[in-house]
């Protein structure tokens, strides 16, 4: 297994709360999947699986209104849905109303391990992906590399594509340890990679969710076996010190 540690930082967040429906309000924390998708924008490769072990906040949750036009929101009227954007009578925007966290830090560890179920592409995709090479360790020097240059193949976003991440770095806050509160349901799948169609070269999307979870001191683990501590400079780090020094950005 190879570890990973970054944070990411940004003026709004919104990652909606399930129990919310058609008014999202932002949960505390990312779930799972969001942190796996903040990976896959600073870089990817087919054949390695995301294993996302903890999350932490650098700052106390701070909640402000937001109001945006979308016309991909799937509560519209069917009657107003004439398959125009932009604003005006003849437009099929809905005006989204939410509440999302005002500038966010999170810091996120994560383990990358060789996928057993999605098969490594064809020679000829690349000269990582020929047999026998390790994929996650590649994935793993990637990331830390980028991570430790302020680089991402796409732009990271904390929730909403227009919440764009302004820092994505070396972990260097501190958590915030007075949030302490019980999490009644986290999205922690959305693809089922064991369920992979090797026709479509797609994964079968059925979401699952974890229930019972908590923060506390300010982080959300999500593994038994792979332990977090808060060090005492205050920052989230791997137990193991060997997972601690080989999560470190590359220079």
């Amino acid at each position: 297994m190879y570890p990973v540690a970054f944070e990411v930082s940004g003026p709004m967040a919104l990652f909606s709360d399930p129990a919310t429906a058609n008014v999202p309000t932002s949960t505390h924390l990312p779930p799972p999947t969001a942190c796996e998708g903040m990976i896959r924008n600073i870089a990817w490769k087919q054949g390695a699986g995301i294993e996302i072990i903890a999350i932490g906040t650098g700052q106390f949750p701070r909640f402000v209104g937001y109001t945006c036009n979308s016309h991909t929101s799937p509560y519209r009227k069917s009657d107003q849905v004439k398959g125009k954007s932009g604003t005006g009578r003849d437009s099929d925007c809905e005006q989204m109303r939410a509440t999302a966290l005002l500038n966010p830090i999170y810091s996120i560890l994560a383990i990358l391990k060789p996928h057993q179920t999605i098969p490594i592409p064809n020679a000829e995709d690349g000269p990582w992906s020929t047999p026998g090479v390790n994929v996650a360790h590649g994935l793993q020097e990637m990331l830390l590399r980028r991570i430790a240059k302020g680089q991402s193949w796409r732009s990271v976003c904390l929730g909403l594509k227009e919440m764009m991440a302004t820092y994505v770095g070396p972990i260097r806050t501190p958590i915030e340890q007075r949030l302490n509160m019980p999490v009644p349901t986290v999205l922690v799948q959305v693809t089922d990679d064991e369920q992979y169609d090797h026709e479509t070269k797609k994964s079968l999307q059925v979401a699952k969710y974890r229930n019972g979870l908590e923060i506390q001191n300010g982080v959300m683990h999500f593994s038994e076996g792979i332990k977090s501590v808060i060090g005492e400079d205050g920052l989230l780090r791997f137990a193991d010190s060997y997972l601690h020094t080989d999560s470190q950005p590359r220079t």
